[in-house]
Order: structure tokens, then C-alpha cells, then sequence
């Protein structure tokens, strides 16, 4: 497992100044949090996938893409257990990183060049102003007032994470983004590297996670996030996470 941390010397810059920058290549299931900042952080995902939680939010991240960390909010990360994340890092504050807060999702798709030189910096402590240019040349590709089209997976995904406790189906995905179903589906595999159905099953398991760690009862936490057949959201969570959901709940409560 490699990993490395590089602190600067602070610069003082005031727009955006970079206090340190690192890598990290995890471990299945490696996680970090929950845990507050005083700063803001981003992460580039070089390889692999994983998951990002703040607000109550889980967001699947995979390679290719960054997350967003802001100060004073709680997160929470963690590598797959299938396809640990490699992922660099840039911890920075200046008056331009309030910006970052006003961003529809936390998680962005993202040239990845500008990172890619970090990493090759990072045994050259004395190069603090290249690591600003790079966080420069971050947030003009973040905040280009360029158009784009219109993000249409991303309109699924949002739809999915907000309605997850409803029996939503793949048609009524499609018919709330307005695109045929087909090629929906292509679209939100190719942006996310899973299918919808399997994106929902995540959001379910991952809330219901919550709510048996929080003392739920099996029967009411299934039912929660959309799941009437208790019998069948225990066998969808075996399978996924390994024991029962009563097992979970039982392991939780003794580890809190």
C-alpha cells in the first residue's frame, strides 16, 4: 500500500493557496471518516472506484472523476471492496474555494492531466507555485462558463438518490430525464459503470445501513428505503454485505 502526504510551507496566496497534496493507494475497503475539516479537499480517483457520503448523501465515485470536500462539513469515504480506489489529493484554502460550495453534486467528471503532474511533484517540495497553477487550471475547467450538454445521467442519478424509498423503475427514470429508456441506460453505464437498477440497490443498502446502525428495526428500515418483502431485502443484503441484516445490526450496535 503506497501512500505519502507533502505539506507547503504556506504561502499565503490568496485566491487559492495550497497547504499540502498527497496519494493514496487503499486497501479493499479501506476507509476515512466520518471526520471535519478546517480547509478544502479534493480527491482524484486514478484507478478504481468507491464511495463518498456527506449530508446523508451517498455518491459512487469511480476513476476519472473527483470529489469535493468542503470545510466544517462531515464526510465519509470508502474504497470497494472488488476495485479499491488509487486516488492523489490537494488540500488548499483562498477566498475562490467558497465556489466549490455552490456546486450541484460534490463529484465531478474531470481532466485528470493537472493531477497527473502533481504526482510527478510530489518529491519537489519547493514547487508550491506549480501545485497553485495546477489548482488554477482545476477550477477554470470546474467554473468554465463554456455550455455543455446537457448531463442526462447525472439528471438520473439525482432523480434515483432523491426518490430511492419509492418502487422506482428504469421507465420512470427515463420519462422524468426525458430520453428512451436504451439509451438512458447506456448513457448512465457509461458515466457511472453501473446500471441504474444496480445504482439504486446501492443507494437502498447503503441507507438501510444507516438506519439499522441508528437501532431501526429490520422490518421498518427495509420498508424505509423501498422494500415491502422483507424476505427479499434479507437475501438482496446477504449477498451484498455478507451476513443478514440482523446480524448487521447486531455487529454495529456492539462495535458503537
Amino acid at each position: 500500500m503506497r501512500q505519502l502526504n507533502i505539506p507547503f510551507a504556506d504561502q499565503h496566496y490568496l485566491d487559492l493557496n495550497p497547504l499540502f497534496c498527497g496519494y493514496h493507494d487503499c486497501e479493499s475497503g479501506h476507509a476515512f471518516g466520518p471526520f471535519v475539516r478546517d480547509y478544502y479537499l479534493i480527491h482524484y480517483v486514478r484507478a478504481g472506484c468507491g464511495i463518498f457520503r456527506r449530508g446523508g448523501i451517498t455518491y459512487p465515485v469511480h476513476a476519472g472523476q473527483i470529489f469535493i470536500i468542503l470545510p466544517k462539513e462531515e464526510t465519509f469515504y470508502q474504497a470497494d471492496q472488488r476495485n479499491p480506489w488509487h486516488y492523489c489529493w490537494i488540500g488548499f484554502g483562498g477566498r475562490l474555494g467558497a465556489r466549490f460550495g455552490e456546486l450541484e453534486s460534490p463529484v465531478l467528471d474531470v481532466d485528470g492531466t493537472p493531477f497527473e503532474e502533481m504526482m510527478q511533484l510530489m518529491n519537489d517540495r519547493g514547487n508550491v507555485a506549480y501545485v497553485a497553477a495546477i489548482l488554477h487550471r482545476l477550477y477554470a475547467e470546474v467554473f468554465s462558463p463554456r455550455e455543455r450538454e446537457p448531463d442526462h445521467a447525472r439528471r438520473a442519478a439525482s432523480f434515483l438518490r432523491s426518490l430511492y424509498m419509492n418502487p422506482i423503475t428504469v421507465e420512470q427514470t427515463a420519462a422524468a430525464v426525458g430520453l428512451d429508456r436504451r439509451y438512458l441506460s447506456r448513457l448512465f453505464r457509461a458515466r457511472y459503470g453501473v446500471s441504474m437498477q444496480q445504482y439504486l440497490l446501492h443507494i437502498r443498502l447503503e441507507k438501510s445501513k444507516e438506519l439499522l446502525q441508528s437501532g431501526y428495526p429490520v422490518a421498518l428500515a427495509a420498508a424505509m428505503v423501498g422494500y415491502d418483502d422483507y424476505t427479499g431485502y434479507s437475501k438482496l443484503f446477504r449477498k451484498h454485505v455478507g451476513i443478514s441484516p440482523k446480524q448487521y445490526a447486531k455487529q454495529t450496535s456492539t462495535e458503537m
